[in-house]
C-alpha cells in the first residue's frame, strides 16, 4: 500500500512539472519545451532543464499555441541584417555646418563627395592583372632566346675546335679558318682536297631558298590570302625539300672527303649528310648529338 502512495505521488510530481513547461514551435519545424525565465520585446529565454537559452521572436512561430505578432517586434541593430556595401556607389553626404565651425577647406553644405572605394586585400586593377601574364609570357619568351643563342654558341664553339684539330691533323693551313664565318667552308674544301669553287653551292642554296621564301611572302601580302597563294605555299615547301636534298649531298659529300683525308672509312662522313634533318621536332637532338659524334671521332681519333 505504501509503495503505490510513493508511485502516484512520483507519477503526480511530473505531471505537475510539465503543467508549467512552455511550448514553442520554431520556423524551422522544431518544437521546444521549457519554462520561460525571461521575456523581452524581441526575445524570450527559455530554461530546459537547467539550461537557459534565448530564441528571437522573428524565429518563433507560436507559443502555447498562441501565434507571435512579429509586426509588434523591435528588431535591434544585433538581428537586423547587414547590407553588403557597393564600393562603386559608396557615397559621403557632408552634413551642413554653422559658419562659426566651417573652414574654407571644407565641403559647402549638402555637397556629396565622391569616396574611394574600400580596400580589398588581394583585388587588383584590370591593368595590373593583365599586366601580370604579359610580364610572366616576355619573360619567358625571354628566356627561351637566350637559351637558344647560348645553345647556338656551344655548337659553334664545339664544330670549330673539331674543324681545327682536322685541319692540324691533315696538315691544312691556315686552321684558324675554322673559327670564321664561311671561312670554315674553304677550310673544309682544302681539306677534303676540293676546289673553291664548290662554296657557290651552299651560296645557291640560300639564295634561292630566299627568294622563294620572299616571293611567297610577298605574293600572300598582295593577295591577302586568296587561291594564288594557297597554292604558293606548296610549291614553297616543294623548292624547300629540294634544297635541303641538294645541301645533305653536298654537306655528306664534303664530310666523306674529309674522312678518306683522315685515313677514316668514308661513309663515316658521308653520315654528316643527316645534318639536314636538324629541323625536324623531336629529331634534332638526336641528329645534332650524331654530327657531334663523328666530327669528334674525326677530330680527336689517332
Amino acid at each position: 500500500m505504501r509503495n503505490k502512495v510513493l508511485c502516484l505521488c512520483f507519477i503526480s510530481f511530473l505531471l505537475l512539472g510539465n503543467a508549467f513547461c512552455e511550448t514553442i514551435i520554431l520556423k524551422s519545424g522544431k518544437q521546444v519545451e521549457g519554462s520561460i525565465k525571461e521575456r523581452t520585446s524581441d526575445s524570450v529565454k527559455v530554461d530546459m532543464e537547467g539550461v537557459s537559452i534565448t530564441y528571437y521572436l522573428t524565429d518563433i512561430v507560436s507559443i502555447n499555441g498562441q501565434k507571435v505578432a512579429i509586426e509588434n517586434v523591435t528588431i535591434t541593430e544585433e538581428t537586423k541584417p547587414q547590407e553588403p556595401l557597393n564600393p562603386e556607389h559608396f557615397e559621403l553626404t557632408v552634413e551642413p555646418q554653422t559658419p562659426d565651425t566651417a573652414t574654407t577647406d571644407e565641403p559647402v553644405s549638402g555637397d556629396t563627395v565622391k569616396t574611394t572605394p574600400p580596400f580589398r586585400p588581394g583585388a587588383s586593377s584590370g591593368a595590373a592583372s593583365s599586366a601580370v601574364p604579359a610580364g610572366i609570357t616576355a619573360g619567358v619568351i625571354g628566356g627561351i632566346i637566350l637559351f637558344a643563342l647560348f645553345f647556338l654558341l656551344v655548337v659553334y664553339v664545339y664544330s670549330s675546335i673539331c674543324l681545327q684539330f682536322i685541319a692540324k691533323k691533315t696538315n691544312s693551313t691556315p686552321a684558324f679558318l675554322a673559327w670564321i664565318p664561311f671561312g670554315h667552308f674553304f677550310l673544309r674544301f682544302k681539306i677534303a682536297k676540293m676546289s673553291y669553287l664548290w662554296i657557290f653551292v651552299p651560296i645557291g642554296i640560300i639564295f634561292i631558298s630566299f627568294v622563294t621564301g620572299f616571293s611567297v611572302g610577298l605574293l600572300n601580302a598582295l593577295t591577302g590570302g586568296s587561291k594564288t597563294a594557297v597554292t604558293a605555299n606548296p610549291l614553297f615547301m616543294i623548292v624547300n625539300f629540294f634544297l635541303s636534298a641538294a645541301y645533305a649531298a653536298f654537306a655528306g659529300y664534303v664530310w666523306y672527303k674529309i674522312a678518306l683525308a683522315r685515313n677514316k672509312k668514308g661513309w663515316i662522313g658521308a653520315l654528316m649528310a643527316i645534318s639536314v634533318l636538324g629541323n625536324i621536332p623531336f629529331v634534332s637532338i638526336v641528329v645534332l648529338i650524331g654530327c657531334a659524334v663523328i666530327m669528334g671521332y674525326l677530330a680527336f681519333s689517332e
